[in-house]
């Protein structure tokens, strides 16, 4: 009887230090959405995100790094608007980097051929997470695109 005592407090020891010892979440949305708001335009959008475990100094400590993520406005190559979830099995996210790029195309209406006209994105550097997340819009004027398409990127 003493043994099993012995063995079951050892086992719930064991149970309770594997519990993570903080309250904020490990699992993160991250959203990308393209958007042609007139026209008949298309925009692509890419993603690439990777998580960190410190704020101070950002992005210092350990990181984990998500799946990319594309969007497409016509839905030919990728959903026009996705979330999927990044997960952090080991820390509490604190922080993030991200690299987000878009590609702005003119549709010829005769025969539905693309043609490249801007490309624009950003690459964010260590960002602290806010209790609201964080989120961004890249276009493709500065090099021709169009100001009514969008790519819109979101973690919370």
């Amino acid at each position: 009887m003493k043994k099993a005592l012995t063995v079951s407090c050892c086992l719930l020891g064991l149970a309770i230090a594997c519990i993570p010892a903080y309250a904020s979440p490990t699992r993160k949305k991250i959203t990308l959405s393209c958007d042609v708001s007139a026209g008949a335009d298309v925009i692509t959008g890419s993603a690439t995100v990777t998580l960190c475990d410190s704020a101070s100094p950002l992005c210092s400590g350990a990181t984990v790094a998500c799946a990319p993520v594309a969007c497409d406005s016509s839905g030919a190559t990728a959903p026009i608007s996705v979330t999927v979830p990044c997960d952090s099995t080991t820390f509490k996210v604190d922080a993030f980097y991200a690299t987000i790029g878009a590609s702005d195309y003119s549709v010829d209406p005769n025969t539905g051929a693309l043609t490249l006209i801007g490309t624009g994105g950003s690459d964010l550097p260590p960002t602290a997470l806010g209790g609201k997340g964080y989120s961004l819009s890249v276009n493709t004027v500065a090099s021709g695109g169009s100001a009514n398409d969008l790519v819109l990127f979101s973690i919370k």
